[in-house]
């Protein structure tokens, strides 16, 4: 089962976001927080892609959500950062996949953001033997011709 592709904007105005959302268009849902602790509440356990606006924070407090939410799987983008090295590094170290300093640059980071998928357990067979069950697992597995038989096995 697939799932539309959803990317957190944590600032405090609406201007990253929109310019997300003219980025990405409608294949990609665009949810926004105002505060570092709803980006924690919207996770809930999910691993979502989530840019953040480093100027509306304190780089120590944003460094350690930084951390926590790139250790739990989600890809992070920090976003209006000044454009010193030394900050970026910070970011990059703590855990962030991409820094950019400008809503012009956003480009540079969408295919992150539609790449990125939360991970969906597929249902599992009823009872198929392994091969066949790992075949239908496969990307293409979908794909067979009908009344082909699955791959190992021959009529």
């Amino acid at each position: 089962m697939a799932t539309k592709p959803h990317l957190i904007v944590c600032e405090r105005t609406q201007r990253w976001a929109t310019a997300w959302r003219r980025a990405l268009g409608e294949g990609v849902t665009v949810g926004e927080v105002r505060s570092l602790t709803q980006v924690d509440e919207r996770l809930a356990g999910l691993a979502l892609p989530i840019a953040v606006d480093a100027s509306a924070f304190s780089a120590e407090r944003l460094l350690t959500g930084v951390a926590r939410w790139s250790q739990a799987g989600s890809p992070v983008i920090v976003l209006g950062a000044t454009g010193q090295l030394a900050e970026e590094f910070a970011y990059r170290e703590a855990g962030a996949v991409h820094v950019i300093a400008s809503p012009r640059q956003i480009g540079s980071a969408v295919a992150i953001v539609t790449r990125y998928h939360p991970a969906v357990p597929a249902p599992k067979p009823a009872e198929l033997p392994l091969e066949q069950a790992a075949f239908e697992r496969l990307p293409w597995g979908r794909f067979r011709k009908a009344g082909q038989p699955p791959a190992g096995q021959h009529s």
